[in-house]
C-alpha cells in the first residue's frame, strides 16, 4: 500500500507565536482525519502558520484539533479519511490557523505523523 511519513520540524526558536519550550511530554495517539483546514494564505516565516485537523481518535468520544505548522503546499499532510498516528505534544500557539486569525491558545501539535489508508488499527 501506499503509505508516508511525515515529520515536522517546529521552528519554535524563531517564530514568537509559539512558546520556547515544550509544555507537556510528547504523547501519540491514534484514530482517523476527519477533516483538514484550508491551507493558510501566508507562508511560515517570521510567523508561523497552522493547519488544523481534527481527529477521531481511537477508544475516545468527539473530536481533537491538531495544528501542523504550514511550510509550503507540497508538505506532506494527513487526508481526509486516513488513519493515522501522531507523536504530538501541548503548547501555546495561535495565528494564522487555516484562514482564520486566532489569539494564542494551548493547542495539541504535531511534532510527527505516520498515516496509510489501512483499516481500523492503520495497518496497510
Amino acid at each position: 500500500m501506499n503509505r508516508y511519513v511525515g515529520s515536522i520540524l517546529l521552528v519554535a526558536a524563531l517564530a514568537p507565536s509559539v512558546s520556547a519550550a515544550h509544555e507537556s511530554a510528547a504523547e501519540t495517539i491514534r484514530g482517523r482525519v476527519a477533516s483538514v483546514s484550508e491551507f493558510p494564505v501566508p507562508r511560515s516565516g517570521v510567523i508561523i502558520t497552522w493547519v488544523a485537523l481534527e481527529l477521531a481518535q481511537d477508544n475516545v468520544d468527539g473530536r481533537r484539533q491538531l495544528l501542523m505548522p504550514f511550510l509550503s503546499e507540497d508538505q506532506p499532510q494527513p487526508k481526509v479519511g486516513e488513519y493515522c498516528v501522531f507523536t504530538v505534544h501541548v503548547a501555546e500557539a495561535g495565528g494564522f490557523i487555516g484562514r482564520k486569525v486566532v489569539p494564542q491558545y494551548k493547542a495539541t501539535l504535531i511534532d510527527t505523523f505516520d498515516c496509510g489508508p489501512g483499516g481500523s488499527h492503520g495497518k496497510t
